[in-house]
C-alpha cells in the first residue's frame, strides 16, 4: 500500500513541477522584451505571448486530467493491495466476512466475463480462477483477487471511493478519513463529521471538474492555477491518510 502512496505523491510533485515550468513560461514571456539578445529566448518568448491564454489553459486541463487518472489508479492499486493483505491476518478464506467473500467471487466473475476487454487485459483469466478455486477450497495459504475487487467503470467521486471501500470491508470511509489530524489541520476545522463531509465534498467536486474539462460541453468553464493548487494539496493530504485507513483497519482485524 505505501507503493502504491509513493507512486501517487510521486506524480502530484510531477504536476507541481510541471504547473510551475509553465508559469515560469509566461512569466518569462511578460518579462522578455522583442529586443532580448538570445533570438532563441526572444523567439520563444514570442511564441509564447502570441498563445497566451488558451496555452495556458491546455496546459491546466492537462493538469487536472492526469492528476484525475493518477488518482483512481492510485485507489484502485490501494484497494487491491489492501484486499490481497487480508490473507495473512484472516487465515481462511471461509473467515472473511460473507460481503466480502460476495464481492470477491462477483468481480472476479465480472472480469472473467469480459476479457479480453481493454478494461481487463492486464489480468490472466488461469490465476483468477486458479486463486478463487484456492479459496473454494479454503486453501491455508490462498490469494484474493484484489485486482478484480477494485474495479469500477465509474469515475472516484466522493461516493464511488465510499461504495469501493465498502465493497472489501471497509466502512463509513468519510468519517473515518474525518478523524484523523492531518485532514482536520488541512480543512481548519475542529469537527470530524464537518471534515469528513468537506473531504468527501472536495473530491465530488473535482470529478465534476474534470468532467466538465473532459467533456467541454455547456458548463465548462477554465480551471484556474489556484484551484489546481487546491486539488494538489488536497490530495497531498488525502492519499496518506486512506493508507493510514487501511492500515488502521488491518491492525483492528489482526487482533480479533
Amino acid at each position: 500500500m505505501q507503493t502504491a502512496l509513493t507512486e501517487f505523491l510521486r506524480d502530484v510533485d510531477e504536476v507541481k513541477v510541471y504547473l510551475d515550468l509553465l508559469q515560469g513560461v509566461m512569466d518569462f514571456a511578460v518579462a522578455t522584451t522583442p529586443a532580448v539578445e538570445d533570438a532563441h529566448a526572444g523567439g520563444l518568448a514570442q511564441r509564447a505571448r502570441d498563445a497566451g491564454t488558451p496555452a495556458i489553459q491546455i496546459g491546466h486541463d492537462g493538469a487536472l486530467l492526469t492528476l484525475s487518472a493518477s488518482f483512481e489508479e492510485f485507489v484502485a492499486n490501494l484497494v487491491s493491495r489492501y484486499a490481497e493483505g487480508l490473507p495473512t491476518v484472516i487465515k481462511n478464506y471461509s473467515s472473511l466476512p460473507e460481503k466480502f467473500r460476495r464481492a470477491h467471487e462477483r468481480f472476479t466473475g465480472e472480469v472473467l466475463s469480459r476479457f479480453p476487454n481493454d478494461r481487463v487485459r492486464a489480468f490472466v483469466p488461469e490465476v483468477l480462477v486458479r486463486n478463487l478455486y484456492n479459496c473454494y477450497q479454503d486453501a491455508v495459504p490462498y490469494k484474493l483477487n484484489g485486482q478484480a475487487v477494485a474495479l469500477t467503470d465509474n469515475n472516484i467521486s466522493g461516493s464511488e471511493l465510499a461504495t469501493v471501500f465498502t465493497r472489501v470491508g471497509i466502512s463509513k470511509v468519510w468519517e473515518k478519513v474525518g478523524k484523523k489530524t492531518q485532514v482536520r489541520d488541512w480543512f481548519g476545522a475542529t469537527s470530524a463529521e464537518d471534515v469528513g463531509a468537506g473531504a468527501k465534498n472536495k473530491l465530488d467536486q473535482f470529478v465534476i471538474d474534470r468532467n466538465h474539462t473532459i467533456h467541454r460541453g455547456a458548463e465548462y468553464r477554465p480551471i484556474g492555477p489556484d484551484s489546481l493548487k487546491s486539488y494538489l494539496g488536497y490530495f497531498s493530504v488525502l492519499a496518506p491518510v486512506l493508507v493510514t485507513v487501511c492500515e488502521d483497519q488491518l491492525r483492528t482485524l489482526e487482533r480479533r
